[in-house]
């Protein structure tokens, strides 16, 4: 046994050995509801889901775990969590923690339950921690009839009132979040997201083959060009995963709540912008998103016992069709948005724009996650390398620059066009970048060093008879 599981083995023999049944009754809730948690928890919160009466006895509780869960924050906001995740990996597994072991899972139902009956009460009397997390809650106890609900009793995820709630809090890239992994996990979508699965695991597989292809293919034309006598690398076939989409025609949803929380997720999704923005304005964000289905017929009739003031379109487009769907609007850059590129693995996008800065996108959840700074006027083109690592960039500042895709770092300034680039690319292999600029020339740089290793320039055209 590992000494680390073995010190904590002793830990809990020397706390609580003698005292089991007051383990189970006293302790063993505290520590599923804290190893469940998707954030350390509020003393106060954990108090009141365990029904603890008085500071005393939570302090005793928290006394007896000992430095294993760490307390800490601003008086009053106090919060707990496992110092360490080699804890979790111990106390969750039965062979390793024998009379201790505690299930996530009662956690997770404790919490959601919780959350439940505060969300049942109004969103008003919803906890910071049960606006935040409860959908995850009851997404990890698949309690899809309350996740998601019907017209008469919508649940958490096609309920206008707690969608605004977590927009007016700034949670709406954590509100994509939940639907994208209710979409996962809603038993009617389980066989098209393994087929999608296939297809994303057989995209990537191809990409790299292109990869691969392009590399070989510049080898055979060197050798080529040098007198050598060597095969044509055949293109990569294009996998049957691949091939046209008539032979995977998009599925009608199997059941009135699938189509239901895929409506709800449609009007998140198609608005980023105005819900992160306006939360406050979600019901009317939600009227005029659309002349019928689920979302609007909610908004009319949540506007109707407002008194707050509101605005109609007028004419509203038409219903939206559940697919193919506006999945992100990306919206952050303050002018024209003149190159995009997205990651080999399907989760970043990186954009270019006039207002002379590089975004950085995640594709999951719409957010922003970083902007890159540091050229001084607009970006024209950007280019993201085969390994996903780092970005490049050209700008009418007459420069390229090579950023880190992970921390968003500036690693180096190429300079040496006497124009605007117009346009860069990454090399398959990643080692090299090519820019093309209004100097009428193309340069190639090293990405490890920033040379410039040559300067490509066009001669006189020639007349082809």
């Amino acid at each position: 046994m590992a000494s680390w599981r073995l010190n904590y083995q002793r830990f809990f023999h020397r706390q609580f050995g003698a005292q089991l049944e007051d383990y189970e009754t006293r302790i063993a809730p505290m520590l599923q509801a804290v190893f469940a948690a998707r954030e350390p928890l509020a003393l106060g919160y954990l108090k009141t889901l365990l029904g603890i009466d008085g500071d005393t006895d939570l302090r005793r509780r928290l006394n007896r775990l000992g430095s294993l869960f760490p307390v800490s924050g601003e008086t009053g906001d106090d919060t707990i969590r496992p110092f360490h995740r080699s804890l979790r990996e111990w106390i969750t597994n039965r062979t390793s923690a024998g009379h201790f072991v505690v299930a996530e899972s009662d956690g997770h139902r404790m919490l959601a339950e919780h959350g439940l009956r505060e969300y049942r009460r109004g969103v008003d009397a919803l906890s910071p921690y049960a606006l935040r997390h409860l959908p995850a809650h009851l997404c990890a106890m698949e309690r899809w009839d309350d996740l998601i609900g019907d017209e008469a009793t919508p649940g958490p995820l096609t309920d206008l009132l707690f969608i605004q709630a977590k927009c007016e809090a700034g949670l709406v890239h954590d509100l994509v979040k939940d639907y994208n992994a209710a979409l996962a996990a809603l038993p009617e979508f389980r066989e098209e997201n393994a087929r999608l699965a296939k297809r994303d695991a057989a995209m990537i597989a191809y990409n790299k083959a292109l990869r691969e292809y392009a590399v070989a293919r510049c080898d055979w034309w060197f050798a080529r060009e040098r007198g050598e006598t060597r095969p044509e690398p055949p293109y990569p076939p294009l996998p049957d995963e691949l091939r046209d989409e008539a032979q995977y025609p998009i599925p009608e949803e199997s059941s009135p709540r699938a189509a239901r929380l895929r409506h709800f997720a449609n009007f998140v999704s198609g608005n980023l912008a105005p819900l992160s923005q306006s939360g406050q304005d979600t019901l009317s964000i939600a009227y005029n998103w659309a002349d019928s289905g689920p979302v609007t017929v909610q908004a009319e009739n949540q506007i109707a016992t407002s008194k707050e003031p509101w605005l109609s379109r007028s004419p509203r487009h038409p219903a939206h069709s559940l697919r193919p769907q506006c999945l992100r609007t990306l919206e952050g850059h303050s002018s024209r948005v003149l190159s995009v590129s997205v990651s080999p693995d399907g989760r970043r996008a990186v954009s270019g724009s006039y207002d002379n800065t590089v975004r950085i996108w995640d594709l999951e959840t719409g957010a922003c996650l970083r902007t890159l700074a540091g050229h001084s006027d607009w970006v024209r083109s950007v280019s993201v390398s085969p390994d996903g690592r780092r970005v490049v960039s050209g700008s009418e500042d007459h420069t390229v620059r090579v950023w880190d895709l992970e921390t968003g770092a500036c690693l180096r300034t190429l300079e040496g066009h006497s124009y605007p680039v117009e346009s860069v690319s990454v090399s398959p292999d990643g080692r090299r970048t090519v820019s093309g600029s209004g100097d009428k020339t193309v340069r190639v740089w090293d990405l490890e060093n920033g040379a410039c290793l040559r300067t490509l320039k066009a001669t006189a055209s020639r007349s082809i008879a």
